[in-house]
């Protein structure tokens, strides 16, 4: 049974092979993530500048609101308060209706002079990206193998987990070091596999 509120937070293991798949040194940015969760994604950048707001969650429980890296707030709405250039959007949003929410991911990114998006959606949402129309991503990454979700939704509650892949759109001012990416007006998105360390198993003691 899901989590009624999607709660299924990124593992840091996943969240380092995003930030590998970028191909940048994601220390030196401003990670923004809409739907914060757990907050893997935003420990991947730089610590936040006084002032600045870089993430945000509706759960009121999240980690990432209580240790105060992210706001309290609708990622669907939210815009981040970022003081410095270089910001990358980088998230996991709930995986419900999120046909809905990536147009409005690029359009918040790119109006917010983001270096490159980063979404973690279910491989089957690659079956009907024709929904994006003009806007089909630069590349996309696919899982290796099915996550361990951390989070309400995570871990021992709930079996439930499905193969990811890591859709990425870049803005032509940002060259990353991997080749064979295609502009993001151009063509289909070049596939890569997405690959982290599989996280020991827990063994019960007897």
């Amino acid at each position: 049974m899901r989590d009624p509120l999607d709660r299924y937070y990124t593992p840091p293991e996943l969240a380092r092979a995003c930030a590998r798949a970028l191909g940048m040194d994601l220390g030196e940015v401003a990670v923004i993530d809409p739907y914060a969760g757990g907050g893997a994604l935003l420990s991947l950048g730089r610590s936040p500048l006084e002032g600045e707001i870089l993430g945000a969650d509706l759960d009121p429980e999240a980690p990432a609101v209580l240790d105060g890296r992210a706001a309290l707030a609708d990622g669907d709405t939210w815009r981040p308060r970022v003081l410095a250039e270089r910001r990358v959007w980088l998230t996991n949003p709930p995986f419900t209706e999120i046909r809905r929410r990536i147009p409005g991911l690029i359009e918040r990114a790119a109006a917010g002079g983001a270096l490159a998006l980063g979404v973690l959606a279910r491989l089957t949402l690659l079956e009907g990206l024709a929904f994006l129309e003009h806007r089909a991503p630069s590349g996309v990454w696919v899982g290796q193998r099915r996550p361990r979700w951390e989070g309400p939704g995570g871990g021992q509650a709930s079996p439930d987990t499905c193969t990811v892949a890591l859709l990425v759109w870049v803005w032509p001012r940002l060259q990353l070091a991997a080749e064979g990416r295609s502009s993001w007006t151009q063509g289909p998105p070049p596939l890569h596999t997405l690959t982290w360390d599989r996280r020991p198993s827990r063994r019960r003691r007897g």
